[in-house]
């Protein structure tokens, strides 16, 4: 080959590269994020090298390209940089010029980043890679829950992420958290992912189905109560519409599934802590339905806090302005809640304990601003939201969450688009 043909060569691919869409490039990034969080655990930071490099690029990019913002989501995305703003501006006035250093800076920097990568993915009929994409993230987070089982059980496999930490707690000991720090964690991200498969499964039958089927083996053995049920009612509401006999076939095959299950979990696995667990919680379901709230501590708790929460609006003006330390608002609960104020379990509750009504408002309407053709979907996608950010300690940090949750917005934004527009080749 001669020199000029190979130096064409160089050229093209260079160009080729250059024309892989940016959208693309920052979703992949967040994905990758959770093989490098993993591989490299407590190497900052070098385990976040994805989206250290992802991210600001596509926030170049999208500076430069600004002016194609779709009027559906103008609105909602200028409000959700505002939030983002009040976010920065608090953390810096909590903790000086480090707090630009911080993984909480360049998270809540990140959120609108995120938002108009996803608006753009949907707009521009990314959806194969997109789901691809999360088909490899669920692949890989059940490589490692299995890889962990077979450390409870051999002694060789995957360690949990949370034994790498200083804080280490016997508490995460008996978990199966995948690439995440806690169970709960990686539950609630299954619960957005699956919602996300559950949307596009006419556009994607079979990618759909495997990924469903992985979010659920994930749910239970994460085993978050609130997920699972969650999953369980949304498969039975999609079903009932589609077809009400499938939706009570659907109901009796799972159920039946479940106490198949636990049996044979209690009967083989039963003297593993980590089963233990699984099985506790499951019946703590059943106890929750049979004795009422009172049935379970830590939902008690949770209850509790979120109604007090609601109590406190009132009073939350400017915030606490220091992220993580709610005493203010909390304290006066008394002993046992010490956890809710660091951590409210609620994402709700803690934009408006940290950011007060400013972080309120700012939030609120960047997410009902947007102008969604289908607004049952749209509707269902925030409850989804709220829902599940309550299983997690706090969903700030959780990249792939809101990568998911800004995608399932995007969908009932822009449902009506054409089917076949979609399925079209990916440019």
């Amino acid at each position: 080959m001669h020199r000029a043909d190979m130096a064409e060569d160089y050229k093209n691919s260079f160009l080729n590269l250059c024309r892989i869409s940016p959208e693309k490039l920052v979703f992949a990034s967040v994905i990758v994020l959770y093989f490098f969080n993993y591989i490299f655990i407590g190497k900052f930071p070098l385990n976040v090298v994805p989206i250290l490099i992802g991210i600001p690029a596509y926030f170049i990019f999208a500076m430069s390209s600004v002016h194609r913002l779709g009027t559906r989501y103008l609105a909602s995305w200028l409000f959700l940089v505002s939030f983002s703003v009040l976010a920065q501006s608090y953390l810096l006035i909590e903790n000086g010029l480090r707090a630009v250093m911080s993984m909480e800076f360049f998270f809540v920097f990140s959120l609108p980043i995120l938002y108009l990568a996803a608006m753009q993915c949907v707009t521009r009929s990314f959806i194969k890679y997109v789901s691809s994409g999360l088909l490899i993230f669920l692949v890989w987070q059940l490589i490692v829950v299995l890889g962990q089982i077979s450390k409870n059980v051999f002694g060789v496999g995957f360690s949990l992420p949370a034994s790498y930490s200083d804080g280490y707690s016997i508490q995460y000991a008996n978990m199966l958290t995948g690439t995440f720090y806690n169970a709960n964690d990686l539950a609630a991200t299954c619960g957005m992912v699956f919602l996300f498969f559950l949307i596009i499964q006419p556009l994607r039958p079979l990618v759909s189905n495997w990924a469903i089927a992985i979010c659920l083996v994930l749910s239970v053995l994460a085993l978050s109560r609130s997920v699972l049920v969650f999953i369980m009612f949304s498969l039975f509401f999609v079903a009932f519409f589609r077809s009400p006999f499938k939706s009570m076939l659907v109901a009796i095959l799972l159920g039946v599934a479940v106490v198949i299950g636990i049996y044979l979990i209690q009967q083989y696995f039963g003297h593993y802590p980590f089963v233990e667990r699984i099985v506790t919680r499951i019946h703590s379901i059943f106890a929750v339905l049979d004795q009422g709230l009172g049935g379970d501590r830590s939902l008690s708790l949770r209850t509790v806090s979120y109604l007090h929460f609601l109590g406190q609006i009132d009073a939350l003006g400017m915030g606490t302005i220091s992220y993580q330390d709610y005493t203010r608002f909390v304290g006066d609960l008394g002993p046992g809640y010490e956890l809710m104020a660091v951590n409210p379990h609620s994402f709700l509750v803690e934009v408006g304990y940290w950011l007060g009504w400013a972080g309120l408002f700012t939030f609120g309407a960047a997410m009902f601003l947007a102008v969604p053709k289908n607004y049952f979907l749209f509707l269902y996608c925030l409850f989804s939201f709220f829902v599940l950010s309550m299983v997690s300690s706090s969903v700030f940090g959780n990249f792939v969450f809101f990568m998911v949750f800004f995608l399932v917005l995007a969908l009932s934004i822009f449902s009506l688009k054409h089917y076949s527009q979609l399925r079209s080749a990916e440019t």
